[in-house]
């Protein structure tokens, strides 16, 4: 049984990493990326109030891999901090 979702988010597939999306109004796409160690989550509850209320732009918000509920993929949990920067 595949885990439970919040309304409103879909699973889009990116080279096989299952990202959680939510996609909010309607218009011309803004995509909106979390930082480090956050999730999708903060940047709805900081952006939404202001740009829910802007007419005309869909806003896009996914979670980057190993943050909320997109997993991260085997290659990227066995890379070792120093590989990264």
């Amino acid at each position: 049984m595949a885990p439970a979702r919040e309304p409103g988010t879909m699973i889009v597939q990116v080279q096989g990493i299952p990202i959680e999306v939510e996609i909010r109004g309607t218009g011309r796409p803004i995509l909106l990326v979390h930082g480090w160690s956050a999730d999708r989550s903060y940047m709805i509850a900081d952006l939404e109030p202001v740009l829910s209320v802007v007419p005309g732009w869909q806003r896009i918000y996914f979670g980057l891999p190993c943050h909320g509920a997109t997993p991260a993929p085997d290659w990227l949990e066995r890379l070792e901090p120093s590989s990264v920067w």
